[in-house]
């Protein structure tokens, strides 16, 4: 698992994506992780951000009103940075590795013409 860090309101906290981030994510949010959540929203950012952080530190004080501090703009600045580090975890934990991609088969141009034809 690799961890990371971030700084929010000048702390600095440890993030790693796993299986626990998505559970945490669930729990925070009440969705559905792999029903096309989307992070777009600043509210699923900090969600998967604080996610992340429970995950490396299960025994933080942290909450999701806590890590939102004075609610001002360099605030929200940080969140966005933060989540942007929980996203290339988060790139990297679903990443196929070397075998997966070999096993993995693409079907060739005279394949693809033939299921068009029938």
């Amino acid at each position: 698992m690799i961890k990371k860090e971030i700084t929010i309101q000048g702390r600095q906290y440890p993030v790693c994506f796993d299986m626990q981030t998505i559970i945490n994510f669930e729990e925070i949010t009440s969705q559905q992780f792999f029903t096309g959540v989307q992070f777009n929203t600043l509210k699923n950012q900090i969600a998967i951000v604080l996610a992340a952080i429970l995950s490396a530190d299960k025994d933080t004080y942290l909450t999701f009103d806590t890590f939102m501090g004075k609610k001002d703009f360099d605030t929200m600045q940080q969140i966005v940075k933060a989540y942007v580090v929980v996203a290339k975890l988060m790139a990297e934990f679903f990443k196929l590795s070397d075998v997966e991609k070999k096993n993995t088969h693409e079907p060739s141009n005279k394949e693809k013409g033939k299921s068009e034809k029938n």
